[in-house]
């Protein structure tokens, strides 16, 4: 419509589109076209955080001489190279050459920006340019080495949007490959929003790399950080002392950690041989009340036979004072005492399963010790076993029938021909 001269139908779609930045900015094309600059005012107004159409607010204050209304036009958007293009137009009127390096220093990649200021005669000069390209290099540096080791600053972000030495372009770049190295997809979002001015100015490849990463950022499925990809675009490397701090942090880390595994083991086998010599120490008390019982139990039996020997004695001296005869029934037949072969009690089976665990329990304890960690975990995953087991028989005691079962068990161990225990 604008092409065709048709302005009352473009103007009929803007009324439709009033909150469409892009057809707003077409609407204020249409208004400086017919010199109604009060109209694109108000839009101006409304959009104004929307580099496109403050660039043309800008032209319509440099049409009406109002330089001090474009040039805080100019301080809001220092990153819109537009806009500080007509900033450079203004300070040519007004002969500030100072403003006009100071813009080309910061816009040395813009070839248009470039263009004018060499045509104005004006060198900017080379020392001053290594400087800024050191500068840049070394933080985008840092930052590589920060994204490859995972350790990103907290405020890298403010501190890049803040630089005035990396070029708009990169900078974006590098703002979106901390945001997916991050995992901070609604931070990439509002970084977009607040440079959308300038990537409208960008050109087509440009946007599409953009949006390449955007795209990558937003997907859901777990994509690998592309380092390659960054690294044609930044032409950035490793910040070889940051490297060295970060390995020997590294290195570090690795030591703390084997150390703490080092007192855990030792904490461990402390534990398990104040458990041995505990259980030892039982054994042996319990053995020595075991005797104990039985020195009583034998000097009861003793007296009760001394007393069965007198009484008998006594009975034999009576019966030979009277002189009586025993006399015998020949009907009855003596009886035969049959002594046949028995195993081994319950109690003798206890002492036999308690002294294979023993025998099991001291295995385990010398295989802990072992360097090999596979060797040392199965040793005191066995010793905790060992350990339920003896509670186990401990609380079974006088249930004959498990102690049956696990004598039974204990013997088929012992036969199987290459066992160690």
């Amino acid at each position: 419509a604008i092409k065709e001269g048709d302005y009352e139908t473009a103007k009929e779609i803007g009324k439709r589109f009033e909150n469409s930045e892009l057809i707003q900015s077409q609407m204020v094309t249409i208004a400086i076209k017919e010199k109604d600059y009060k109209t694109a005012k108000e839009i101006g107004k409304r959009f104004e955080d929307y580099a496109p159409i403050q660039s043309q607010m800008v032209t319509i204050a440099i049409k009406e001489g109002d330089y001090e209304t474009a040039k805080e036009i100019g301080k809001r958007f220092e990153n819109s190279e537009p806009i500080q293009f007509q900033m450079i137009t203004i300070a040519i009127e007004e002969g500030d050459y100072e403003t006009i390096i100071k813009i080309g220093k910061r816009f040395r990649n813009n070839t248009i920006i470039q263009r004018k200021i060499e045509l104005l005669g004006i060198n900017v000069e080379e020392n001053e340019n290594e400087v800024q390209s050191e500068n840049s290099n070394q933080l985008l540096n840092r930052i590589r080495t920060q994204i490859y080791y995972e350790k990103i600053e907290k405020n890298i972000l403010e501190e890049l949007k803040n630089s005035k030495e990396i070029e708009e372009y990169k900078k974006i770049i590098v703002l979106l490959a901390v945001c997916e190295k991050s995992k901070k997809v609604n931070k990439a979002k509002e970084l977009l929003k607040e440079y959308k001015g300038y990537i409208e100015t960008c050109t087509k490849e440009q946007k599409k790399k953009i949006n390449k990463i955007l795209e990558r950022i937003k997907s859901k499925k777990i994509n690998i950080f592309d380092m390659g990809y960054y690294d044609m675009i930044l032409c950035w490397e490793q910040d070889e002392e940051l490297e060295q701090e970060y390995e020997r942090q590294k290195e570090e880390e690795k030591e703390s950690k084997k150390k703490l595994s080092e007192n855990i083991i030792k904490e461990k086998k402390d534990t398990e041989t104040k458990r041995v010599k505990k259980t030892t120490s039982e054994e042996k008390e319990e053995k020595s009340t075991e005797t104990s019982d039985k020195t009583i139990k034998g000097e009861e039996k003793e007296e009760k036979s001394t007393e069965t020997s007198n009484k008998t004695i006594k009975r034999e001296e009576f019966l030979e004072s009277i002189k009586v005869e025993k006399k015998q029934n020949p009907n009855i037949k003596e009886k035969k005492i049959r002594t046949e072969k028995k195993g081994p009690t319950i109690k003798e089976k206890r002492e036999n399963i308690r002294k294979f665990i023993d025998e099991q329990r001291r295995i385990a304890y010398v295989r802990a010790q072992s360097q090999d960690v596979n060797i040392q975990s199965k040793a005191i995953k066995d010793w905790d076993g060992l350990e339920n087991l003896l509670y186990k028989v401990l609380d079974e005691n006088q249930n004959e029938e498990f102690i049956e079962r696990l004598y039974n068990k204990v013997v088929k161990l012992r036969s199987r021909t290459g066992m160690e225990h």
